[in-house]
């Protein structure tokens, strides 16, 4: 199994492309000691994006342990076999398996399915952020290997609940920016944007003020990655007679359902407001590789 050296970066596994890895040094990875968020309004595939990250990172051999606070482990699972199979999730989940289906299912590799198993699965909900700090350190005393950590998603924590909304988003961000100093890991977290912000905006795109308290999450996290995905978007009003996101007059419908844009809002070093639009497969929440 691999391992990180102190101050590595674990991979993130996505095609940025568009001279993205140039422009910036976030795309080499996720910053090991640090807080990673990933944002976006809800239904713009955060998740998807994380999957693919953490499917890259395990392909690596590295371990780690992801808190569904949402999903549940076992749609997670099924996610994982969808993205690893090509086969439609909604097949998988309601277990309409055509012959075909079955096939590609049966010829996932071993390596993949070996991948699979270096993520430990927990259901998190109802749990603060304290408890998974705590869930995760007594998995690691047995699975020393432990690198990296996802919480998906933030706004779910008991944490949110207990208190104002900002304050305990506050003391949730600090208590796992703590943690990731103390234990020298990746760790990650899954927020969401509040949808009330942007729909009142002519340019919806991801910006740092748009998450839910955005004061404390831009302050303990070292990596920020905003998630758009322009169909949703696709009927906005017109900037000056432009589409916001094009300038001109935007591709069909179809075409955009194809693409997602990730955007690096803020990053130790480098350039922000910068972003990758790449293509997709919504049906299983594949990234593909250009």
């Amino acid at each position: 199994m691999a391992r990180m050296a102190k101050g590595e970066k674990l991979s993130f596994g996505l095609p940025l492309g568009l001279g993205l890895d140039k422009a910036t040094l976030a795309p080499t990875g996720q910053p090991k000691g640090m807080v990673t968020t990933v944002c976006g309004v809800s239904g713009m595939g955060k998740s998807t994006v994380v999957h693919n990250i953490i499917d890259k990172q395990t392909e690596l051999g590295h371990e780690g342990v992801v808190f569904s606070l949402e999903d549940g482990a076992e749609l997670y699972r099924q996610k994982k076999l969808a993205r690893l199979s090509g086969v439609p999730l909604t097949n998988i989940v309601v277990r309409d398996l055509s012959k075909e289906d079955l096939k590609k299912l049966a010829d996932i590799s071993e390596a993949a399915a070996e991948a699979a198993g270096r993520v430990h699965l927990l259901d998190a909900a109802g749990l603060s952020s304290a408890q998974v700090i705590e869930k995760y350190r007594r998995l690691r005393d047995v699975h020393p290997g432990i690198e990296w950590v996802w919480v998906d998603y933030l706004q779910v924590l008991k944490d949110i609940f207990d208190k104002e909304e900002r304050v305990g988003i506050r003391k949730a961000m600090l208590n796992f920016q703590h943690a990731a100093k103390q234990d020298d890991i990746c760790l990650g977290v899954v927020s969401q944007m509040g949808r009330e912000m942007i729909k009142n905006q002519r340019d919806p795109r991801p910006k740092e003020e748009y998450l839910y308290g955005s004061g404390a999450i831009s302050e303990y996290s070292k990596l920020i990655l905003g998630v758009h995905y322009p169909a949703h978007w696709y009927d906005a009003k017109p900037i000056n007679g432009r589409h916001y996101a094009t300038g001109t007059e935007p591709p069909t419908k179809v075409e955009w359902e194809k693409l997602i844009e990730i955007w690096i809002l803020k990053q130790v070093k480098g350039n922000a407001n910068i972003y990758s639009k790449q293509e997709w497969t919504r049906y299983n929440g594949r990234i593909l590789d250009k």
